[in-house]
């Protein structure tokens, strides 16, 4: 990245505001910084080198965890269960990866390879177990 555009990553709001109100009075486009462009469809993507790996593992030993990571969140006084499932609902709509399953299909010459379905991000309902002890 050239030194120019370093400087401007480097700019406080006001900076670049009072830049771009410069560089628009001389009529000037202030440069944008690119953006990768969406997929057109999220049918039959391949997967990845490392995605790949995974499932090559998941494959030889179905019953293998040693890519889980589990984790345990305590949390102290009442829960907003409907806040608590929103953000959950909107974390799941924002990031593919959680929503993506591998298939395996058959190619036209006959073979069978995994690829990626991302699944669409519908609401899910928390479902709520009351483990309360009298």
């Amino acid at each position: 990245m050239s030194q120019f555009y370093q400087q401007l990553l480097n700019l406080t709001p006001e900076q670049r505001s009072l830049f771009e109100k410069k560089l628009a009075a001389k009529g000037i486009q202030p440069p944008r910084a690119a953006s990768i462009p969406h997929r057109a469809s999220n049918n039959n993507l391949p997967l990845s080198f490392a995605q790949q790996r995974l499932w090559f593992v998941q494959q030889l030993d179905t019953n293998n965890t040693a890519y889980n990571v589990a984790s345990v969140l305590g949390l102290r006084g009442p829960l907003d269960i409907a806040a608590l499932e929103k953000s959950l609902n909107t974390l799941v709509e924002r990031h593919e990866t959680l929503r993506t399953r591998f298939e395996l299909v058959t190619t036209e010459d006959g073979d069978s390879q995994p690829i990626q379905i991302v699944d669409s991000a519908e609401a899910r309902e928390l479902p709520m177990i009351d483990v309360h002890t009298a």
